[in-house]
């Protein structure tokens, strides 16, 4: 039976397995990786045992390299990335999200645009406003606060 290990950090643990802390977060989050936390919170320090990872890993169903490259279809760059004949609904879906994404960009400009113009006329209203307030001094103008401008 092998020694029972205490892997203290997310680093520990990914190097123990032999793989990067995102794959092991990523394992606990979706393939149940026995981590504990001591605290019993989802985001705290963590910790796990070198034992129930072996037992974890041996459980866990094996795929050999060859039905991996069977799963996963091959990608002709000759090719268009996404075939009209065999995804029409997943094409239609990518050009509408592409015409949203299109019309979302030139409202954007249009709102920058206007923001712009506001601030412009901002700036000379203040300006005007303290040309009249230099121009008529009357003393409740004066005893209050002043305006202040953001050049």
């Amino acid at each position: 039976m092998a020694e029972r290990k205490v892997l203290h950090s997310w680093k520990e643990i990914a190097n123990y397995m032999g793989l990067g802390v995102r794959t092991v977060q990523r394992y606990e989050a979706d393939s149940g990786l026995p981590i504990r936390r001591p605290s019993g919170t989802t985001r705290s320090s963590v910790l796990a045992f070198s034992d129930e990872i072996d037992r974890w890993l041996s459980a866990a169903p094996k795929h050999s390299a060859a039905v991996v490259k069977e799963a996963v279809p091959k990608h002709d760059k000759t090719q268009a990335p996404i075939d009209n004949a065999r995804y029409p609904e997943t094409r239609r879906r990518i050009h509408g999200l592409l015409e949203r994404a299109k019309e979302t960009t030139q409202r954007a400009g249009v709102v920058r645009d206007r923001a712009a113009r506001h601030s412009d006329e901002v700036l000379k209203l203040m300006e005007r406003a303290r040309a009249i307030r230099l121009r008529y001094p009357f003393k409740h103008v004066q005893d209050s606060e002043p305006i202040q401008d953001k050049k």
